[in-house]
């Protein structure tokens, strides 16, 4: 196994978190300027991108990103807008193309996000854009089985970006992991909330395990029951103010 490095002391502040970081909109944009848009996000799964020319499309915020497997097995990643008129190029949230063809005047990317096609290509001023123009890519890179985007243009390198997360990933070998199942919510709620629900395991003994005071001679004492109950998953969602 390979060595870990060592992760940084952490060091706890106590610090008080006012209300309106869960109901404010002007702090949620806040967030989505200074901490989504400059972070890296775990977004797919390569193994849902098997072959060249399949994507998948996942919504961050107010983007969309395109993930899409290249034909020396790479995965670039682009926002989902046409370059003309900034129509959306697919609807679905996966699928497989030779050319990601845009319907409304049918421009055509290839998988690499260069313009391939254009209708009345001879009548543009400034020439035939093909070959020219091509989609808005983001940093993309894969790691431990799964597809990673980030949206600064100015990010460092996800390996650098993991520190020690990076060493103990590998050392798991979570690239060879299959997914046997994958759920998916929506809820009208902060996306902090559900986050800080899963950050804790406070909820475990009541939630997983029945826990009831029983009576004691000295008091109360904790006592559990397993119940049944299927495995539970974070879910992915769109975060909101309402």
């Amino acid at each position: 196994m390979a060595e870990v490095r060592g992760y940084p002391k952490q060091h706890i502040r106590g610090s008080l978190l006012e209300g309106y970081r869960y109901t404010s909109k002007e702090f949620f944009q806040k967030e989505w300027e200074g901490m989504w848009t400059k972070t890296w996000l775990l977004l797919g799964r390569e193994t849902e991108l098997a072959n060249p020319g399949d994507w998948q499309m996942e919504p961050v915020g107010p983007e969309e990103i395109l993930m899409v497997r290249q034909a020396d097995l790479s995965v670039k990643a682009f926002y989902n807008v046409c370059q003309h008129r900034g129509n959306p190029l697919v609807g679905d949230s996966r699928g497989h193309v030779e050319r990601f063809v845009c319907k409304y005047h049918s421009w055509a990317y290839m998988p690499d996000g260069e313009l391939n096609f254009v209708p009345d290509c001879e009548d543009f001023l400034e020439g035939n854009p093909c070959g020219k123009l091509r989609l808005a890519e983001i940093a993309c890179e894969t790691f431990a089985g799964f597809v990673w985007v980030n949206m600064d243009p100015n990010c460092v390198g996800l390996k650098d970006y993991l520190g020690p997360i990076w060493d103990e990933w590998a050392s798991r070998e979570l690239d060879t992991w299959q997914r046997t199942m994958a759920n998916s919510a929506w809820l009208p709620c902060n996306w902090k909330v559900v986050l800080d629900n899963f950050n804790e395991s406070y909820h475990v003994p009541t939630g997983i395990w029945v826990r009831r005071p029983k009576p004691t001679a000295r008091g109360y004492a904790a006592t559990s029951t397993p119940i049944s109950r299927k495995p539970s998953s974070i879910c992915p969602m769109r975060a909101t103010t309402e």
